[in-house]
């Protein structure tokens, strides 16, 4: 879409990612945000670990920024997404990536965000809401 508004990249701009990518800069990159990413994935793991209901399991993600959670089997995951949406939280209902509309009891969270206390205290209150959709 760009070519065909302007015709062309300016060449300031060619030559300036020209250079960052000769001198590792885009390696450099990769590596400080896998890093950043498994110690927001061990943040993340462990708060849910925490706070969320007696039987929840967690993926081991290898790549990417989100973790999968799996809730009690009593839990519907469009419940929890509906009374997390209320407390202006989000999650991806796990229903949502199968085409099979399975992972009802699954939802999946993003790491990507820079840790902070609002996302703490969102964990909190999810778990709370996972326990008591799963009767607890």
């Amino acid at each position: 879409m760009k070519f065909l508004n302007t015709l062309a990249t300016p060449a300031i701009e060619q030559l300036a990612i020209a250079e960052y990518l000769k001198h590792d800069g885009y390696d450099f990159h990769l590596r400080r945000m896998r890093k950043q990413y498994a110690q927001q994935a061990s943040l993340m793991s462990a708060m849910v670990r925490r706070f969320f209901p007696e039987g929840t399991r967690l993926s081991q993600p290898q790549g990417g920024y989100v973790l999968w959670v799996e809730l009690p089997r009593q839990v519907d995951a469009m419940k929890l997404y509906g009374l997390a949406l209320a407390q202006r939280i989000t999650v991806g209902p796990g229903h949502m990536f199968s085409a099979s509309g399975d992972y009802r009891h699954f939802i999946r969270l993003n790491y990507s965000y820079p840790w902070s206390r609002q996302i703490e205290d969102a964990l909190k209150v999810l778990g709370r809401l996972a326990a008591e959709c799963a009767g607890g």
